[in-house]
Formats: structure tokens, C-alpha cells, sequence
């Protein structure tokens, strides 16, 4: 057995059975990782993150007009007199909380998001390693 193995290895048989079953195994990870890909759905998942781009934008957007107008809410409250100040602080509370609750859902909003991308992603083998 071990004359016709030198043999084989002289002729660069075995070499060539060697080269061949790695070729097919590189195949066979590119496959798979393409199909992990495929599941992916990543023109879907693009689609999804424009959107959500766009929502980030106009909270963004809301969220700095909102900060503006408690800002100057509290400057005029200031400038009250002590009985105007206790008449009107309900008011500029409930200013700060609305943009309290405005922010936690944005921050729970992008949290959601980015698990969600995580969880498409977590589990895709990377293709530079196929």
C-alpha cells in the first residue's frame, strides 16, 4: 500500500484529490453564506432603514423646536411675579415632561431598531472569512 501511495503522490495525485476537496468545501461555505445572506434580505432590510432614518430625522427635527420653545417658556416664567409663577408652573411642567416622554420613545425606538439589525445580522457568517 505504501509503494502505490508514493505513487499517487509522485504523480500529484493526491494533491489533486487535496486541492479538489478544499475547492469543494470553499464552494460549499460560499454557498452557505450566501444563503445566510439571502435570508437576510438586505434590500428589504435597507428599505426599513431609510424609513427609519427618516423617522430619526423629523424627531430629531421636533425634538430640537420642542427644546427651543421650553427654553423660552422658562425664561418668561422668570420673569413672572411669585403669584404668576404659581399659577403658571403646571404648565411649564408639563412642557418638560412631554419632552421627557418624547425622548424615552425615541431611545426605546432606537434600542428596538438596533436589536432588530442585530438580530438579522447576528447569525450571518461574515463573507470575507467564506
Amino acid at each position: 500500500m505504501d509503494g502505490i501511495q508514493a505513487r499517487l503522490e509522485q504523480g500529484g495525485l493526491v494533491k489533486t484529490v487535496q486541492n479538489s476537496t478544499a475547492l469543494q468545501s470553499n464552494i460549499v461555505a460560499g454557498k452557505l453564506v450566501a444563503q445566510h445572506w439571502a435570508d437576510v434580505n438586505l434590500d428589504l432590510q435597507r428599505k426599513a432603514w431609510e424609513e427609519s432614518c427618516l423617522d430619526i430625522a423629523n424627531a430629531q427635527e421636533a425634538s430640537s423646536v420642542a427644546r427651543k420653545n421650553i427654553a423660552e417658556s422658562t425664561k418668561a416664567f422668570r420673569k413672572h411675579t411669585d403669584d404668576e409663577k404659581l399659577a403658571n408652573w403646571g404648565t411649564l411642567l408639563k412642557s418638560y415632561q412631554a419632552e421627557i416622554d418624547n425622548l424615552t420613545k425615541r431611545s426605546k425606538s432606537a434600542e428596538i431598531r438596533f436589536l432588530d439589525v442585530y438580530k438579522a445580522l447576528r447569525d450571518v457568517p461574515d463573507p470575507a472569512q467564506a
